[in-house]
């Protein structure tokens, strides 16, 4: 492994001295793309559903674009979902559930293109919360005006992995798990 990483940087080197140009552009590049994959997930839409089976109640979907989740190679690939863990949130006298979901941020702009593939994608991330979670929804949904439920940094928490538990405050909103799989999920399906 040493002498991998030795090679790269006597690589790098040589480039640098011959031909800085390309050296520029392969450093701006590779850095660009350590932004990009740093990123945190951006919310994109929410969408608001009904829990039929074991409960019912009302789902909240936080779709959100997320540099992490590759994109499809082609279109006959399947679409790659990453999903936080399914919540339930009791808000003063509101209380439902709550998932956020990821795509790559080229899928959904497709989405955006193109109503009948937004509307999979949505069928998607739904398909894949019943399945995951044992769970019989509506096949309606209907669209927020706002693009996430909850706050970011939650949402951000749930995408990235488990979180540190803080103590609870006198006004912060109380999250319980109801399930005690892993915080992340990726799960794939074929759009169709």
């Amino acid at each position: 492994m040493l002498d991998q990483v030795n090679q790269l940087w006597s690589m790098l080197d040589d480039m640098s001295q011959t031909d800085p140009e390309s050296y520029q552009k392969f450093i701006k590049r590779h850095l660009q793309e350590g932004v990009e994959q740093c990123a945190p997930p951006a919310p994109h839409t929410c969408l608001e559903t009904r829990i039929l089976d074991p409960e019912e109640g009302v789902l909240y979907i936080n779709l959100c674009g997320w540099s992490r989740v590759p994109a499809p190679k082609s279109d006959s690939e399947p679409v790659p979902l990453s999903a936080g863990k399914l919540e339930q949130v009791d808000e003063g006298n509101e209380r439902y559930k709550l998932m956020n979901v990821a795509y790559n941020p080229k899928v959904l702009k497709r989405g955006e293109e193109d109503g009948i593939e937004m509307d999979q994608l949505i069928r998607l991330a739904m398909k894949y919360i019943e399945q995951e979670y044992q769970l019989r929804l509506t096949h309606s949904y209907k669209l927020a005006s706002y693009k996430l439920k909850g706050c970011a940094t939650r949402m951000k928490q749930s995408l990235a992995g488990p979180a540190k538990t803080k103590p609870q405050t006198a006004g912060t909103r109380r999250v319980q798990s109801s399930s005690p799989l892993s915080l992340q999920r990726d799960f794939m399906l074929t759009v169709k």
